[in-house]
């Protein structure tokens, strides 16, 4: 009660118990506390966005938390949900899901295009997936946003959780370091799923 009311004008807003519901939730999860202590120790001539995202029940992945030293690009908002297959995080979490996930969102996928570059052929998505399990990270080659490239790595909980955490940024600085920016986060990823 009272996440909704009413306004002068007869329609319906949400109120700020929404917010407090979903910060409670943020706060909740455990890994949020971790990847807030995520800074890269390689270039700070770097600039990047990093992002701790989970799946949703509608096959979608959320973000749960951000954090950039990005100014010039444009950032998604925490809650923000984006289709599976047009991100980085989006392909971990669902490359490591259960084969019953997996069946659900092809069964159900559209794979409608964001960019010229997004993958929509699901034959060519299965096999981008197998290579994600084979790689341990995903990329997103401007499949989402015309500007951004994008690295993903999974991390797993001890109750079996998963999350992924993606790193992103302009095309021109993460293709100059991505094999650098790659290396930096499978070993934090790592070292998350060790800790949690």
């Amino acid at each position: 009660k009272g996440y909704i009311c009413k306004g002068d004008n007869a329609k319906y807003h949400v109120t700020s118990r929404l917010f407090e519901l979903g910060t409670a939730y943020q706060n909740s999860f455990p890994l949020v506390h971790l990847v807030k202590r995520f800074r890269f120790e390689f270039s700070s001539a770097v600039k990047y966005t990093c992002k701790l995202s989970i799946l949703t029940d509608n096959l979608r992945a959320i973000i749960l938390y951000s954090y950039t030293t990005e100014t010039n690009l444009r950032q998604l908002p925490l809650g923000y949900a984006f289709p599976l297959h047009t991100s980085a995080a989006g392909k971990v979490l669902l490359a490591f899901s259960p084969q019953s996930v997996r069946d659900n969102f092809f069964k159900n996928c559209r794979f409608e295009p964001y960019t010229e570059r997004t993958i929509t052929d699901p034959e060519q998505f299965k096999t981008v997936l197998d290579k994600v399990v084979q790689n341990g990270y995903a990329t997103d080659e401007r499949e989402f946003m015309d500007d951004q490239i994008c690295i993903g790595a999974p991390v797993r909980t001890g109750s079996g959780g998963l999350s992924a955490i993606s790193i992103s940024g302009s095309c021109s600085e993460f293709l100059t370091h991505k094999d650098e920016l790659t290396r930096e986060l499978l070993r934090y990823t790592q070292s998350l799923s060790f800790e949690s």
